[in-house]
């Protein structure tokens, strides 16, 4: 017995062959590599007044007195894996003068408001940056290839850091980061170095 294909079939057919090719040649890069663009470029979210002085309140050395400043100091270094040159030129002093800053046995004098300005600056720009991601941060920065790196680098170097400047990236930042962390989680299960 032969049957005949109804014309509804044959027209399913037709459409569906295709439309499963077009889906087997077609990947995901294609269909979304604009969308992440354009997520990247234009983050959703941008962080409100309100959220901005909980950060402030946060993280600002709140002047419990040098023996505070030592240990927050030495915190926000240690946290975001940055060596004590970096540390020393995002702080704008002397490599010697963080190592007197982070020796909790011997108690500062004073610690000069400048400095402390400084400090406040730099630990709300850098709380913008994921917990996950925080001990990649000074790895990523000496990251000579990475034009973003580059760009948060000037940032960071400037006399005053504008948090406005470091809100806007803050998104760029945690998705260079996390591309970091999965390429060194990629390396440790190949047995890379």
């Amino acid at each position: 017995m032969i049957v005949n294909p109804s014309s509804a079939e044959i027209t399913s057919t037709i459409l569906t062959v295709p439309a499963v090719l077009l889906l087997a040649f077609m990947g995901t890069g294609g269909a979304f590599a604009s969308e992440s663009t354009e997520r990247i470029s234009k983050p959703k979210y941008i962080f409100p007044i309100a959220l901005k002085s909980e950060i402030d309140k946060e993280t600002s050395f709140n002047g419990s007195g040098e023996r505070g400043f030592q240990k927050q100091s030495k915190l926000l270094q240690e946290s975001l894996g940055l060596s004590v040159t970096q540390y020393s030129a995002l702080m704008k002093t002397t490599r010697s003068s963080v190592y007197k800053w982070h020796d909790l046995n011997t108690p500062l004098k004073k610690v000069r408001s400048k400095t402390r300005d400084r400090f406040n600056q730099l630990s709300f720009a850098l709380n913008l940056i994921k917990e996950k991601h925080q001990l990649l941060f000074g790895e990523w920065l000496r990251n000579p290839l990475d034009p973003l790196a580059q760009e948060v680098n000037g940032l960071l170097e400037r006399d005053y850091v504008l948090q406005g400047d470091f809100i806007a990236l803050s998104t760029k930042i945690n998705i260079s980061l996390r591309k970091l962390e999965d390429t060194q989680d990629l390396n440790n299960m190949l047995g890379i170095t």
